[in-house]
């Protein structure tokens, strides 16, 4: 913050149009050096390894862009080293992800939670993303979408970076812990010779077509206790 604090300083000071030229500094490069399509609103920044070969039932998909993508990525890393199933995906444009064919669209999959992780309002991104889950209802179902993020103004008060990322669940842990809230309770299961034992069931889980009889078809389930 004390380089922009600066640049601020002598940019106000000045009259007129002014250009200024900011360097990733310390940031990762995270893109690939050629994307498949180069206009392309988003892309796959990372997926658990598993993802390819089986549907997993506590899958979570992060939504990030910019300086964010890194975090995101560690993130969705040690998730996965916890067993759960985490597919990243980054976004470039924030305008063209509501396009009728934007890759975006492609990305998500139904019944999928979302968590939207943007180093500024959490609404800017986060409501991108929810309205287009509502507006297409049959494509994808009822999905949960959770914003991470801060306004710019509020970011500034912190002097260490870090703490304002902390501060307001932007960090590593802080994007873990949101993701872990919203893993389905019916993952926390053990089987035991041929029985298996499920935690955290409510009725609407219970419902026919619900998520319980989803779980049982997914793992060929064939004691229950």
């Amino acid at each position: 913050w004390d380089v922009f604090n600066e640049a601020f300083r002598i940019v106000s000071q000045g009259e007129g149009a002014v250009y200024i030229r900011a360097t990733r500094q310390d940031v990762p490069v995270l893109e690939p050096v050629e994307l498949e399509n180069p206009a392309a609103d988003s892309y796959l920044l990372w997926q658990s390894p598993f993802l390819n070969s089986q549907k997993r039932h506590d899958c979570i998909i992060v939504v990030c862009g910019g300086a964010m993508a890194y975090r995101a990525q560690e993130a969705a890393k040690k998730l996965t080293q916890e067993g759960k199933s985490i597919k990243v995906i980054c976004v470039l444009s924030l305008n063209r992800i509501s396009a009728q064919d934007s890759e975006f669209k492609r990305l998500i999959e139904p019944q999928t939670p979302i968590v939207t992780v943007h180093d500024a309002s959490p609404k800017a991104l986060g409501h991108a993303v929810s309205e287009i889950i509502t507006q297409h209802p049959k494509k994808y179902g009822a999905i949960e979408v959770r914003y991470i993020g801060f306004e710019i103004g509020d970011s500034y008060r912190d002097k260490e970076e870090e703490a304002a990322y902390a501060k307001h669940g932007m960090d590593v842990e802080g994007i873990c812990n949101t993701v872990r809230t919203l893993i389905s309770p019916l993952i926390n299961f053990r089987k035991i010779n041929n029985q298996i034992w499920v935690d955290g069931l409510t009725t609407d889980m219970l419902k026919q077509g619900g998520e319980f009889q989803e779980l049982v078809r997914l793992h060929n389930i064939s004691g229950v206790t």
